[in-house]
């Protein structure tokens, strides 16, 4: 396992891609979750200038619900990984390093289970860089510290590492079905953005949240915050065990699906 993961780390290290990939996904979210609560009272404020009454404004950084806020808006940017892992799968057979993994024995197990560990440790990544703002957020925005109130909700963590890593399986089985770095990206991207969604809206509720790219956005939902509570609307404060099991299940099922195209497909 140690020597799968050296040698897929070795790949990572030495792309351009690699770091062109990252660099634009931190620097995104960072600036858009550091961004989000001045731009959004910023609105707020105009629009109050119109109101008769006050409107409150928002508070995203506040321990504990910085936890479920910033992990609820990192969820916008996993594109960005998911696209990574589908070049990087691509690119085995664009260039037919596979075949060469293969003949000099590496066998289609053991270059499956390469790949789901590079999966494995990007999914880490994004929880740990959405662990770090959200700590780093809380603090700076904290009048005192009540270690009991800050790790309050950090489960959300939890959650959110389920969100992105079946979001990414999602992208690797993508990736072994179409092989093709163009065609797998304007897929994917194509079935989350424009598919699925009109795929909901004709099918409807309830069984609309049971396809793929709603059931995994559904482990964590919109958070609230003063100014819904204040017209009405309120969002749940937690995560669904219905949710973490349909999730898994997807998780699962792209597992098994990309084991059985290594394995029964033509190299």
């Amino acid at each position: 396992m140690i020597t799968y993961l050296r040698i897929e780390s070795r790949k990572l290290i030495y792309s351009n891609t690699f770091w062109i990939i990252t660099g634009l996904h931190a620097l995104f979210l960072i600036v858009a979750i550091t961004g989000a609560e001045a731009f959004i009272n910023k609105g707020l404020q105009n629009a109050e200038n119109s109101s008769p009454t006050a409107i409150p404004l928002v508070s995203l950084y506040a321990f504990p619900m910085v936890w479920h806020n910033v992990a609820y808006l990192s969820g916008f940017f996993k594109i960005f990984m998911a696209f990574l892992v589908i070049i990087f799968i691509t690119a085995e057979f664009s260039y037919k390093t596979i075949r060469q993994h293969i003949i000099f024995g590496m066998g289609r197990t053991s270059f499956f289970i390469s790949k789901f560990l590079m999966v494995i440790v990007i999914g880490f990544y994004l929880t740990l860089l959405t662990a770090l703002v959200a700590f780093l957020l809380g603090i700076n925005h904290a009048e005192s510290l009540d270690w009991s109130i800050v790790y309050n909700k950090s489960w959300f963590l939890a959650a959110y590492f389920l969100e992105v890593f079946t979001f990414l399986v999602f992208a690797l089985f993508t990736a072994l079905l179409l092989q093709k770095t163009g065609l797998s990206l304007i897929v994917f991207a194509a079935y989350i953005y424009v598919g699925e969604p009109i795929l909901r809206s004709i099918i409807g509720d309830p069984v609309a949240s049971y396809l793929p790219a709603k059931a995994i956005s559904n482990l964590i939902v919109a958070p609230n915050t003063a100014l819904l509570e204040l017209i009405g609307v309120s969002f749940r404060e937690s995560v669904r065990l219905t949710d973490v099991l349909l999730s898994l299940s997807y998780l699962v099922l792209f597992t098994i699906l990309s084991i059985l195209l290594i394995k029964k497909r033509d190299l």
